[in-house]
This record gives C-alpha cells, structure tokens and sequence, in this order.
C-alpha cells in the first residue's frame, strides 16, 4: 500500500557516472526528476555531481542490480512514474566473459523495474544501444533501426542480445517500452 501521490517522477539511472549517463542524470535534474544515479563502487567519477535534494547516489556492482528497487526510497515510487535507464556496459569489446556478464546486469536491472511495478503508477525501461550491434555499414544511411543486425564483436552481439532478452522479459512482465501505447 502506497499512502504517497506527489506530481514529480523518478528516474534510477545505472551507468549514471559515465558520459552519457552524466549528461542524462543533469538533464533529468533539470526536468524536475528526482534521480537515482547508480555508479560502480570504486569508480573514478563518483564525485562528478554537485549536491542536490532530487539526486540520490547509490553505489553498487551490475552482479547486484537486482537489489536496486530495495536502494529506492517508498516516497520515490508509491504512487509515481517510475524511468529506468540502463545504460551501464563494462569490459572490452571481445571479452566474452564481461559481455555475459554485462547482458546479466541488465536484465537484473529489469528484475527491479519489474518488482516496482505494483507500488509504482507506471514502471518504464529504457536501455541503450550502439551502432556495434548492426556492424560496418558501407553507407550511413543504412544504419537504422530497421538495418540488419550484424556485429563483429562480442560487444555488438551481448548488446543485440540484451535488447532481445530486455524487451521480451518486459513484454513478460508488462513492463512499458518506448513504442507502448499503454
């Protein structure tokens, strides 16, 4: 039972230290989010943001992302619109191992998104892709959504992989995906 209803939203963002994750946790600051930046312990950017009563740091490994829903205040969720991003990715780009274990993150992650789901109004995922799961592409303009995935890499493979699994695990659990219209 959720006694709160309060009109901002929550974004937990993991990768959130990184370039782009950085980028996306200010963006969502300024958008009035209150934001769950998810680091790795240990890291070398975990000072990178200024101090903010919407921004909440928690640090831990992708082997644990399945605990994040248990990081996030009951005030942050009951009642609200909750935005997972993924957008945490280790290792290199053929090192097979960090790929399996970068698709396991991930859809741990999605297992607490998934476990929000009934406290939460509206529980969403978003997870980031590149341009290694469709290959070289001779000409630029080949290279969207509806190319054919072809990578070289394990990278390349573990990411369309994910996206895969990610997307028919949220269909699964009716978790929202960007072209829902739920």
């Amino acid at each position: 039972e959720c006694p709160w209803e309060r009109s901002m939203k929550t974004a937990v963002v993991s990768g959130a230290f990184g370039f782009a994750g950085a980028n996306l946790v200010e963006r969502l600051l300024d958008d009035d989010y209150v934001v769950y930046a998810i680091g790795r312990n240990g890291s070398t950017h975990n000072d990178r943001f200024k101090a903010s009563k919407r921004l909440k740091i928690r640090f831990m490994n992708m082997d644990e992302y399945d605990n994040v829903a248990s990081e996030l205040d009951s005030e942050d969720v009951c009642g609200k619109d909750v935005f997972f991003f993924h957008l945490s990715w280790g290792g290199q780009r053929d090192d097979f191992d960090a790929q399996l274990k970068n698709i396991d993150g991930a859809l741990k992650f999605m297992d607490s998104a998934i476990y929000l789901k009934e406290k939460a109004k509206k529980v969403c995922f978003v997870g980031i892709g590149s341009q290694a799961e469709y290959g070289r592409k001779e000409d630029v303009y080949e290279l969207d959504e509806k190319a054919l995935l072809e990578p070289f890499s394990a990278y390349g493979s573990a990411k369309a992989a994910a996206y895969y699994l990610l997307k028919n695990k949220a269909k699964l659990s009716e978790i929202r995906d960007r072209k829902s219209t739920r």
